[in-house]
């Protein structure tokens, strides 16, 4: 079975999954897993191992600025690095990532570009505590500036 892959028009040359855009200090950034193909298991099957971070200033022209790796939380290598999630509250940037439809985590930094930091050392949606699969994580703040993580479910 041959797979042939759209060209991305933003990224070119690799696959940036579930992507999240945020303005931040004027600056557009997006949060994605990137896929990676991987031909040596049966098929072709699509690995995330990974999350990256671009930014642009005019949506055209692109800049990788980070690259987050499931070894910097306590998940370890996984080939599920599902989709991510970016907020920002009093000055400081949080990072949302899943392991597949097992957790989610949060790191934090000061720059939402680069240097983010797994604090808790345990999920912030451990599988035993939600009552379903806690993937894909998206952040949403309302009015009043509570924010709330939704999730989705099978």
């Amino acid at each position: 079975m041959e797979i042939r892959a759209k060209k991305n028009p933003i990224i070119s040359k690799q696959g940036v999954c579930d992507p999240h855009v945020h303005i931040f200090n004027n600056r557009a950034y997006l949060y994605a897993s990137h896929d990676v193909i991987d031909r040596s298991v049966e098929g072709d099957f699509f690995m995330m191992r990974d999350w990256e971070i671009w930014s642009s200033d005019d949506l055209v022209t692109w800049k990788k600025e980070s690259v987050v790796s499931p070894e910097d939380t306590p998940m370890g290598t996984s080939n599920s690095c599902w989709a991510v999630d970016a907020a920002e509250k009093n000055g400081k940037y949080y990072l949302y990532v899943s392991n597949g439809m097992i957790e989610s985590y949060v790191l934090e930094s000061d720059d939402p570009g680069k240097g983010f930091v797994e604090k808790l050392g345990e999920p912030i949606l451990p599988q035993k505590f939600t009552p379903t699969c806690s993937y894909d994580p998206a952040v949403f703040t309302d009015e009043d500036g509570e924010s709330y993580i939704l999730f989705g479910t099978p």
